[in-house]
């Protein structure tokens, strides 16, 4: 079992060029990809399916674990919003307070 440690994802926004970067704690590395991407969707309250997860210029396989990604302690994962061709554009937004809605 692998260790627990802290990873960061940025937001990389469809109509800027400024990132949000927000650290993830705990994680494990020998999570899967589809579990970070579940835990990223829920900071960014998107679905999961609205959610890109890209390391070191690769889209991540959901079914890889972390550490087969290469992904350590102390590391960035680019968050990118997934859209199939053809659907309808569902924005990634900053995490909003809980008392407060997102319009978009």
């Amino acid at each position: 079992m692998a260790d627990e440690c802290s990873i960061y994802v940025s937001l990389v926004p469809e109509n800027s060029c400024k990132f949000e970067r927000h650290k993830l704690s705990p994680v494990k590395l020998d999570d899967t990809v589809s579990s970070l991407q579940s835990k990223v969707a829920e900071l960014f309250k998107t679905k999961t399916e609205d959610v890109e997860l890209v390391f070191l210029g690769k889209s991540l396989k959901k079914d890889d674990t972390l550490e087969a990604c290469g992904i350590k302690n102390g590391m960035t994962v680019f968050v990118y919003p997934h859209h199939e061709p053809g659907a309808a554009s569902n924005h990634l937004g900053k995490p909003a307070p809980q008392n407060l809605s997102q319009h978009y």
